[in-house]
């Protein structure tokens, strides 16, 4: 599974000001953010557990930097929480794992 980065703004934390990284994960031909990784029970590599979908999300793919996209508005820690909100579509990844659509749409 191909990680890439994730510039963006959240919303509800402390430093609002300052961008984070985030990792992103391309399944069934969308891109999605993890918001959350569950640790392997064998001790291998970490398994996205929680995910937004950044297609229908106003993003820039990015050339020549260390990360691929960079969000153009701001993400709400909720949403990364997994509270649904309109005009995000929220996933886990053993959902979209193992169907075709995403588990909610908000």
């Amino acid at each position: 599974m191909e990680i890439v980065k994730v510039k963006a703004f959240i919303s509800g934390l402390p430093d609002e000001g300052q961008m984070r990284t985030l990792g992103a994960i391309q399944h069934a031909g969308n891109w999605w953010i993890v918001a959350s990784w569950l640790q392997s029970p064998a001790g291998g590599s970490p398994v996205p557990e929680r995910l937004v979908r950044l297609d229908g999300l106003q993003f820039q793919e990015m050339q020549g930097k260390d990360y691929r996209f960079q969000l153009l508005q701001t993400l709400p820690k909720s949403v990364l929480d997994g509270r649904p909100q309109t005009g995000y579509v929220l996933s886990t990844y053993p959902a979209i794992a193992h169907t075709q659509g995403p588990t909610s749409v908000n």
